[in-house]
């Protein structure tokens, strides 16, 4: 067995190939689901497959002729169990995908994450993307500024993009707007919660602002 034997290493599939994943799922199972029913449920239930397998199984008892999984099936009949990190809700809001952050904002909040530590996050990613701006204007190219500020190689394409959607005139707005969100939530009583997704809707609007500003990455030649 030593000699012959073999280690075979199986990993679940990357988020991004979940959906063919439940799609042959379902298929298995005899039945067809929509491609909005599919992202819902991995919204949902996460990319544990063995949740996934089982909500699958749930949806699938039913005595309907049509054997078609919908999207108001997903909402009927499972729960929203799937956690998300804080970490999470500044990439998406920099990527301009508003739904998602949204999305992640509002379900931190459920999670019981703290207002303030998420403010706490997006300033931090934001201050990074200034700086980066900054050392890109004192002449130094995007792999010096990836070292210097530790980007890892991987996320580096991600993470210049990220920061062309934050133009250096509307980072010099949002301190201000920061620092006062920053001051209601320590020193207000009302919701916290809408105090930070007003905070973001406001952001995703400066954002929508400069969308069709035009312009030019500043991760340029390296």
């Amino acid at each position: 067995l030593e000699k012959k034997g073999a280690v075979v290493a199986f990993y679940p599939p990357f988020e991004k190939d979940l959906p063919r994943w439940v799609q042959t799922r379902a298929e298995e199972l005899g039945w067809t689901i929509s491609p909005g029913a599919v992202q819902l449920l991995v919204e949902r239930v996460g990319s544990s497959l063995a949740e996934i397998h089982a909500e699958l199984e749930k949806l699938t008892l039913g005595k309907t002729p049509r054997k078609r999984i919908e999207e108001g099936d997903v909402l009927a009949l499972t729960e929203d169990i799937r956690s998300e990190s804080p970490f999470d809700l500044p990439p998406a809001l920099a990527t301009r995908k508003p739904l998602e952050a949204l999305r992640l904002l509002r379900k931190n909040l459920e999670q019981g994450e703290s207002p303030l530590l998420l403010l706490n996050l997006l300033v931090r990613h934001l201050r990074l993307i200034r700086r980066a701006q900054d050392l890109r204007a004192e002449g130094l190219t995007p792999r010096e500024v990836e070292g210097k500020i530790r980007i890892h190689p991987r996320r580096a394409g991600e993470f210049w993009k990220q920061a062309e959607a934050f133009p250096p005139r509307l980072m010099d707005r949002l301190w201000t707007l920061t620092l006062a969100t920053d001051q209601r939530l320590k020193l207000t009583r009302a919701d916290k919660g809408l105090i930070l997704e007003d905070y973001v809707l406001t952001l995703l609007a400066g954002l929508k602002g400069t969308r069709d500003g035009g312009g030019h990455s500043p991760g340029g030649k390296r």
